[in-house]
Protein backbone atom coordinates (compact mmCIF):
# COMPACT_ATOMS: atom_id res chain seq x y z
CA UNK A 1 0.00 0.00 0.00
CA UNK A 2 1.41 3.35 -1.04
CA UNK A 3 1.72 6.20 1.41
CA UNK A 4 1.79 8.80 -1.33
CA UNK A 5 -0.63 8.97 -4.26
CA UNK A 6 1.16 8.44 -7.56
CA UNK A 7 -0.60 10.59 -10.15
CA UNK A 8 0.06 9.91 -13.82
CA UNK A 9 2.06 12.36 -15.95
CA UNK A 10 -1.00 14.05 -17.46
CA UNK A 11 -2.57 14.59 -14.02
CA UNK A 12 0.72 16.00 -12.77
CA UNK A 13 0.82 18.43 -15.71
CA UNK A 14 -2.79 19.48 -15.06
CA UNK A 15 -2.00 20.16 -11.39
CA UNK A 16 0.95 22.30 -12.40
CA UNK A 17 -1.15 24.13 -15.01
CA UNK A 18 -3.77 24.97 -12.38
CA UNK A 19 -1.06 26.68 -10.33
CA UNK A 20 -0.12 28.94 -13.24
CA UNK A 21 -1.95 32.23 -13.74
CA UNK A 22 -4.67 32.56 -16.34
CA UNK A 23 -4.03 34.97 -19.15
CA UNK A 24 -2.82 35.29 -22.70
CA UNK A 25 0.80 34.32 -21.90
CA UNK A 26 -0.27 31.05 -20.30
CA UNK A 27 -3.24 30.17 -22.52
CA UNK A 28 -1.42 27.20 -24.06
CA UNK A 29 -0.97 25.37 -20.77
CA UNK A 30 -3.77 22.89 -21.68
CA UNK A 31 -3.03 22.59 -25.43
CA UNK A 32 -1.32 19.25 -26.07
CA UNK A 33 1.06 20.26 -28.88
CA UNK A 34 2.22 23.51 -27.28
CA UNK A 35 5.72 23.97 -25.92
CA UNK A 36 4.37 25.03 -22.51
CA UNK A 37 2.26 21.87 -22.23
CA UNK A 38 5.21 19.68 -23.22
CA UNK A 39 7.29 21.40 -20.56
CA UNK A 40 4.54 20.77 -17.97
CA UNK A 41 4.38 17.09 -19.03
CA UNK A 42 8.15 16.80 -18.57
CA UNK A 43 7.87 18.33 -15.10
CA UNK A 44 4.94 15.99 -14.41
CA UNK A 45 7.13 13.00 -15.23
CA UNK A 46 9.69 14.17 -12.68
CA UNK A 47 7.00 14.69 -10.04
CA UNK A 48 5.76 11.15 -10.73
CA UNK A 49 9.28 9.78 -10.23
CA UNK A 50 9.52 11.74 -6.97
CA UNK A 51 6.23 10.24 -5.69
CA UNK A 52 7.38 6.75 -6.66
CA UNK A 53 10.65 7.28 -4.79
CA UNK A 54 8.83 8.65 -1.74
CA UNK A 55 6.74 5.48 -1.65
CA UNK A 56 9.88 3.38 -2.00
CA UNK A 57 11.52 5.23 0.90
CA UNK A 58 8.44 4.94 3.14
CA UNK A 59 8.32 1.20 2.44
CA UNK A 60 12.03 0.57 2.98
CA UNK A 61 12.37 2.68 6.15
CA UNK A 62 9.61 0.63 7.77
CA UNK A 63 11.08 -2.47 9.41
CA UNK A 64 8.00 -4.60 8.78
CA UNK A 65 7.94 -3.92 5.01
CA UNK A 66 11.62 -3.54 4.13
CA UNK A 67 13.46 -5.80 1.75
CA UNK A 68 16.38 -3.79 0.35
CA UNK A 69 17.46 -2.19 3.65
CA UNK A 70 17.22 -5.33 5.81
CA UNK A 71 21.01 -5.57 6.05
CA UNK A 72 21.21 -2.02 7.43
CA UNK A 73 18.58 -2.85 10.06
CA UNK A 74 20.54 -5.99 10.98
CA UNK A 75 23.73 -3.97 11.31
CA UNK A 76 22.02 -1.32 13.45
CA UNK A 77 20.67 -3.93 15.89
CA UNK A 78 23.85 -6.04 15.98
CA UNK A 79 22.28 -9.15 14.51
CA UNK A 80 25.66 -10.57 13.43
CA UNK A 81 26.88 -10.77 17.02
CA UNK A 82 23.92 -12.22 18.89
CA UNK A 83 21.96 -15.47 19.01
CA UNK A 84 20.09 -14.62 15.80
CA UNK A 85 23.19 -14.43 13.60
CA UNK A 86 22.24 -17.57 11.65
CA UNK A 87 19.15 -15.75 10.30
CA UNK A 88 21.33 -13.12 8.65
CA UNK A 89 23.00 -15.84 6.58
CA UNK A 90 20.25 -18.33 5.78
CA UNK A 91 16.96 -16.86 6.98
CA UNK A 92 14.10 -15.67 4.87
CA UNK A 93 13.22 -11.97 4.89
CA UNK A 94 10.32 -12.70 7.27
CA UNK A 95 12.60 -14.59 9.70
CA UNK A 96 15.16 -11.79 9.60
CA UNK A 97 12.51 -9.13 10.28
CA UNK A 98 11.02 -11.24 13.09
CA UNK A 99 14.48 -11.65 14.65
CA UNK A 100 14.98 -7.87 14.70
CA UNK A 101 11.50 -7.34 16.16
CA UNK A 102 12.34 -9.91 18.85
CA UNK A 103 15.53 -8.05 19.74
CA UNK A 104 13.63 -4.76 19.94
CA UNK A 105 10.86 -6.31 22.07
CA UNK A 106 13.47 -7.81 24.39
CA UNK A 107 14.60 -4.43 25.67
CA UNK A 108 13.74 -4.24 29.36
CA UNK A 109 12.78 -7.91 29.71
CA UNK A 110 12.53 -8.75 33.39
CA UNK A 111 9.28 -10.50 34.29
CA UNK A 112 7.97 -13.98 33.64
CA UNK A 113 5.39 -12.64 31.19
CA UNK A 114 8.13 -10.74 29.33
CA UNK A 115 10.07 -13.98 28.77
CA UNK A 116 6.89 -15.79 27.69
CA UNK A 117 6.10 -12.98 25.21
CA UNK A 118 9.61 -13.14 23.72
CA UNK A 119 9.22 -16.90 23.28
CA UNK A 120 5.86 -16.38 21.55
CA UNK A 121 7.54 -14.07 19.02
CA UNK A 122 9.78 -17.00 18.11
CA UNK A 123 6.82 -19.36 17.86
CA UNK A 124 7.17 -21.14 21.20
CA UNK A 125 4.75 -21.59 24.05
CA UNK A 126 6.69 -21.45 27.30
CA UNK A 127 5.89 -21.23 30.97
CA UNK A 128 8.40 -19.35 33.09
CA UNK A 129 8.24 -19.81 36.87
CA UNK A 130 10.45 -19.11 39.83
CA UNK A 131 9.50 -22.38 41.54
CA UNK A 132 9.15 -25.63 39.70
CA UNK A 133 6.25 -27.76 40.94
CA UNK A 134 8.21 -31.04 40.89
CA UNK A 135 11.04 -29.83 43.10
CA UNK A 136 10.65 -28.65 46.67
CA UNK A 137 11.42 -24.99 47.21
CA UNK A 138 14.94 -25.10 48.58
CA UNK A 139 17.48 -22.41 49.28
CA UNK A 140 19.44 -23.50 46.20
CA UNK A 141 16.41 -22.93 43.99
CA UNK A 142 15.91 -19.29 44.90
CA UNK A 143 18.15 -18.10 42.03
CA UNK A 144 16.76 -20.53 39.48
CA UNK A 145 14.25 -19.64 36.79
CA UNK A 146 12.42 -22.64 35.38
CA UNK A 147 11.51 -22.53 31.68
CA UNK A 148 9.08 -25.15 30.43
CA UNK A 149 9.04 -25.19 26.62
CA UNK A 150 5.93 -26.88 25.24
CA UNK A 151 6.91 -29.50 22.67
CA UNK A 152 10.62 -29.14 23.46
CA UNK A 153 13.10 -31.50 21.91
CA UNK A 154 14.80 -33.45 24.67
CA UNK A 155 18.02 -33.97 22.73
CA UNK A 156 20.48 -31.28 21.76
CA UNK A 157 20.77 -30.11 18.19
CA UNK A 158 23.42 -32.00 16.25
CA UNK A 159 26.63 -29.93 16.66
CA UNK A 160 28.06 -30.42 13.17
CA UNK A 161 27.08 -28.74 9.91
CA UNK A 162 25.30 -31.02 7.46
CA UNK A 163 22.91 -30.36 4.58
CA UNK A 164 20.27 -31.93 6.83
CA UNK A 165 19.33 -30.15 10.05
CA UNK A 166 19.01 -32.46 13.05
CA UNK A 167 16.65 -31.10 15.67
CA UNK A 168 15.11 -27.66 15.98
CA UNK A 169 17.74 -24.94 15.83
CA UNK A 170 15.14 -22.30 16.73
CA UNK A 171 14.91 -23.79 20.21
CA UNK A 172 18.66 -23.36 20.65
CA UNK A 173 18.26 -19.73 19.53
CA UNK A 174 15.53 -19.26 22.16
CA UNK A 175 17.71 -20.77 24.88
CA UNK A 176 20.70 -18.67 23.82
CA UNK A 177 18.61 -15.48 23.84
CA UNK A 178 17.06 -16.28 27.24
CA UNK A 179 20.58 -16.82 28.63
CA UNK A 180 21.49 -13.30 27.50
CA UNK A 181 18.29 -11.76 28.86
CA UNK A 182 18.24 -13.39 32.30
CA UNK A 183 19.56 -11.52 35.33
CA UNK A 184 23.24 -12.21 35.92
CA UNK A 185 22.72 -13.86 39.32
CA UNK A 186 20.07 -16.31 38.07
CA UNK A 187 20.32 -19.74 36.49
CA UNK A 188 17.92 -20.89 33.80
CA UNK A 189 16.70 -24.46 34.06
CA UNK A 190 14.91 -25.88 31.02
CA UNK A 191 12.40 -28.54 31.99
Amino acid sequence: MNTFVENNISDQADMLARKMPDGFAYSSKYINDSTLRKWLLALGAEYLRMEEYLNYISTEFNLTTTSDLIEEFEFDYGMNSNCFSQFTLTGTIEERINAIITVIASRGTSTESDFEFIASLLGFTVTVTANHPTTPNQVDDRWKIFVDIAGAISENVFPYTFPIVFGDSTQSILECWFDKLKPAHCILVYV
